[in-house]
């Protein structure tokens, strides 16, 4: 070697002698001299894989378990802020299963080369991103059934609402109802008070007012009855009022001769028309054909204007009807026994069944009258007007009523003779 090559290779050793060059890390340059390697920078310290994994796993932590607790109504968040935050937990779960945590999983082996580093590495994700999956699907499937779970629990809740309410409204609607029955109850009362009291007036005028209230309430209740309806919610029946009524009538018309006419020919209307309507209510009401007997028993109705009434099973008993006009009117099994019809019109009346034992008849006219199947024991016929044009077939007489009223042909009228009692007996029916 020559001088000055020994010498290059003196200056160019380095003045600590503990330091050595390897001899790779020198090479040779143009000039056939040694050159050494410019050092490698030296690289940033890294942070550890397996620290970046912790900190990936607390994140997803810190996403995704409050969601869930949101989600299944451990506590209340909005709907957004939950379902955000776990799709941010769920991108972060992606993130560490495919990136992070497969190289904190596997470290740094010795002699290990990069293929194989890999490759393990590959392992690590696979079976991370089939937890994931598999984590993932158990997370919806909870989430799901929480969701099935609340839908179905707002439904029951729902329903539950909804039943309690129609119970509440049930209960609404029979307070009401109440309140309106209580309310009709108390108009029912005042309307009746209020009838009794104008019955009871002292003018003609007022006992008529009270009259036409009993009417129409018994009409009503005539009505209802026929309807099948519920009669406590009306203030009369229809029994009741003609109770109410045929007591007013033997209260203002009884027969004890106090009553004088004010006129040749008695007339009710004029002198007590209060009774008139009361007989027209009367009359109005059981024409229903649903209510009981009217009593009208030991009256003054002398005059009266009853024609088409109905008085149908009605009980006359020795009341006086004389000039009472009765024409057309309806009284099938009707009782006037031992009643008084002088100068009564009874023509074409429908008086089939009625019973006229012992009644007075003379001067009555029963032209074109039904009154087949009736029954005239005791009856005074003499004088009596159109016998020959009346319907008498199987009505029967006795030997007094023969006496009274003499050369009556009661054969020729379809009259058949009987020995049954002449006095007024029970109430008859046919």
């Amino acid at each position: 070697m020559s001088t000055t090559a020994h010498r290059l290779n003196h200056l160019d050793r380095p003045s600590n002698p503990r330091v050595h060059i390897p001899r790779a890390a020198a090479r040779h340059g143009p000039t056939g001299l040694p050159e050494l390697s410019p050092p490698h920078p030296t690289p940033r310290a890294a942070a550890p894989p397996r620290l970046v994994a912790g900190a990936l796993v607390v994140l997803v932590v810190i996403l995704v378990v409050p969601a869930v607790l949101s989600l299944v109504g451990a506590f209340q968040w909005p709907a957004w802020a939950s379902w955000s935050l776990m799709v941010l937990g769920l991108i972060g779960l992606v993130l560490g299963a495919l990136v992070v945590w497969p190289k904190a999983l596997v470290p740094r082996v010795a002699g290990a080369t990069a293929l194989e580093r890999a490759k393990l590495q590959n392992d690590a994700r696979t079976s991370l991103v089939s937890g994931t999956t598999i984590a993932t699907a158990l997370l919806a499937a909870v989430l799901a059934w929480n969701q099935l779970a609340g839908t179905r629990a707002d439904s029951l809740e729902q329903q539950r609402a909804t039943e309690q309410q129609q119970r509440a409204t049930e209960q609404q609607q029979r307070a009401t109802e109440r309140q309106l029955w209580i309310a009709g109850q108390q108009l029912n009362a005042q309307a009746y008070n209020t009838a009794v009291t104008l019955l009871a007036g002292a003018t003609v005028n007022e006992r008529s007012a009270g009259v036409v209230a009993v009417q129409r309430m018994g009409e009503q209740g005539a009505r209802a009855q026929l309807n099948g309806e519920d009669l406590s919610n009306y203030p009369l029946t229809s029994r009741a009022a003609i109770v109410m009524l045929t007591d007013h009538i033997a209260s203002q018309a009884p027969l004890d001769g106090t009553w004088t006419p004010s006129t040749s020919t008695p007339s009710l209307r004029h002198d007590r028309a209060d009774v008139q309507h009361a007989l027209g209510a009367i009359s109005a009401i059981t024409s229903y054909r649903i209510t009981q007997r009217a009593r009208l028993m030991d009256v003054d109705l002398r005059g009266a204007e009853i024609a088409q009434g109905t008085f149908d099973s009605a009980k006359f008993d020795r009341s006086d009807l004389s000039f009472a006009d009765a024409r057309g009117g309806s009284g099938t099994f009707t009782s006037f026994c031992a009643a008084t019809f002088v100068g009564a019109s009874l023509r074409h009346a429908h008086l089939a069944g009625s019973d006229f034992r012992q009644a007075e008849l003379s001067g009555a006219d029963v032209t074109g009258a039904d009154l087949h199947g009736a029954h005239f024991e005791g009856a005074n016929l003499s004088g009596t007007i159109g016998l020959a044009t009346a319907n008498l077939e199987g009505a029967t007489y006795d030997r007094t009523a023969a006496e009274l009223a003499p050369g009556t042909p009661w054969a020729e009228y379809g009259m058949v003779l009987t020995e049954d009692p002449a006095t007024c007996g029970e109430w008859f029916q046919q």
